[in-house]
């Protein structure tokens, strides 16, 4: 089963949000309402599995969601029915 922590399910609604977009950690926590250190051990799982990737420019080092991963459909469907607001699924998990 497949299973996020809050910090995780944070970060991964803002990539999912905007999926297009990188971020950087300060960015991140500012969007989320999370200092850096609170959610940077998660972030660093997010990259590992894959579902996140990292670059460096200019000495900021940038996060941008995967899509070519092979969970990212099934995870953005998921994340718009249950985060989204008039979602019912969110009050059947609930």
């Amino acid at each position: 089963m497949l299973k996020f922590t809050k910090n995780q399910s944070r970060v991964l609604k803002l990539f999912f949000e905007n999926p297009d977009q990188s971020f950087y950690f300060r960015q991140i926590g500012t969007l989320i309402h999370r200092q850096p250190g609170f959610f940077q051990r998660e972030m660093e799982k997010l990259v590992k599995s894959g579902l996140l990737l990292d670059e460096y420019k200019n000495n900021c080092r940038f996060f941008t969601l995967n899509k070519k991963h092979i969970l990212y459909k099934d995870l953005k469907n998921i994340f718009h029915k249950t985060h989204n607001p008039d979602s019912n699924l969110k009050n059947i998990l609930h």
